[in-house]
């Protein structure tokens, strides 16, 4: 739902269906559903709050390193580079991969 919501267009009821799912993985322990949700809360805020969005790929990366969800782990290394590059902080951007 999240990802067919958002190519649509839909970025607000894609973070919606985001906000519900982060809520849930939180409440039952789901810590591989919760760095879905994070990263998707990140890309979703990027335009609107950078620094909130910052924060979800941050809390993301975190919470999948303490998981060993390595998917997770890569995504959220994506997305915080994504972030870089589009800022021009290159060298952080490197860094965020590494």
């Amino acid at each position: 739902v999240v990802v067919s919501e958002d190519r649509l267009g839909n970025t607000s009821r894609a973070t919606d269906a985001a906000r519900r799912i982060e809520a849930i993985a939180r409440a039952e322990g789901e810590t591989t559903l919760l760095v879905f949700a994070l990263n998707a809360l990140a890309e979703f805020a990027e335009a609107e709050d950078a620094p909130k969005a910052r924060a979800y790929a941050l809390e993301a990366l975190q919470t999948a390193s303490q998981a060993g969800d390595v998917f997770g782990e890569v995504r959220a290394r994506q997305v915080l580079a994504r972030f870089d590059l589009s800022a021009g902080r290159f060298r952080e951007a490197e860094r965020s991969t590494a």
